[in-house]
């Protein structure tokens, strides 16, 4: 794929809004339903499988394979959930460096409010 990916564009530092953030997680979100109510079961995405056009933040969606749990921990849609929590923290965390290793999303962006905190933290824990 040609378009940049978040990754690309996280290292590049290109500013991720909380609008900006939002309207693209909508579109995975969609894609990542789409996909577990057509019995995908590999919907694995990270940054580096998230891709915008750049004229216009258009989303294209590069699902990778994931390993498969026989029993299951949590459903489908929670891990999609978690899918779609992790590239926010991601996006509105911006790139990592050596001050950052190691911090919470609370202490990295201690600007948002403390309830998205609260959600974050307990997403991420249902597994």
């Amino acid at each position: 794929m040609d378009d940049p990916s978040v990754a690309d564009l996280l290292a590049r530092g290109d500013p991720f809004t909380n609008v900006r953030t939002a309207a693209i997680l909508r579109e995975v979100h969609g894609l990542l339903q789409w996909a577990r109510e057509h019995d995908v079961v590999h919907r694995r995405v990270t940054t580096d499988r998230v891709f915008l056009e750049p004229t216009s933040d258009r989303v294209r969606v590069s699902f990778a394979a994931g390993p498969l749990q026989r029993v299951r921990a949590i459903d489908a849609t929670t891990e999609d959930v978690q899918t779609v929590v992790r590239l926010a923290v991601a996006m509105l965390s911006g790139p990592q460096s050596a001050e950052t290793e190691g911090q919470s999303f609370a202490e990295q962006r201690p600007d948002l409010p403390e309830r998205l905190h609260e959600e974050t933290e307990r997403l991420l824990k249902v597994a």
